[in-house]
């Protein structure tokens, strides 16, 4: 299955059916994704235009995804993929996902650096952004 990034930024796959997609950009997609299916699906195919560190953390702790594929994946994102069974691509990588004004790292990424479990990192992600 091959990413459409024209058409989506962030798709879930299960068995071959799209479950969900949508063309927001950062991690509110991906956090609405999780919500609405966690629990009710794994082994899912993501596709996910731009993966950071925090997307990376949010994904393993959703427990859904066993197939990751990226347009951008940062390095921390890939050290950490590395150390789960998820099986992942990406067509670039950069040093890290940087914020709206490309001055520094994403508020998110550096988070993501300070609380180390998936799981602590969903749920404080779910509190800060109400879904």
């Amino acid at each position: 299955m091959i990413p459409d990034f024209e058409k989506y930024t962030l798709a879930l796959f299960s068995q071959g059916h799209i479950l969900f997609e949508s063309n927001e950009s950062r991690l509110k997609p991906l956090v609405e994704m999780v919500q609405i299916y966690q629990g009710q699906h794994t082994d899912c195919v993501l596709h996910d235009k731009i993966v950071g560190l925090a997307s990376a953390k949010i994904i393993v702790a959703s427990g859904m995804v066993s197939e990751l594929h990226a347009r951008v994946m940062s390095r921390p994102a890939i050290e950490f993929l590395r150390q789960t069974d998820i099986n992942f691509t990406h067509q670039d990588n950069v040093e890290a996902i940087m914020n709206n004004e490309k001055t520094g790292p994403c508020p998110m990424e550096v988070k993501a650096r300070e609380i180390a479990e998936p799981d602590e990192f969903l749920k404080a992600m779910i509190e800060l952004m109400g879904v």
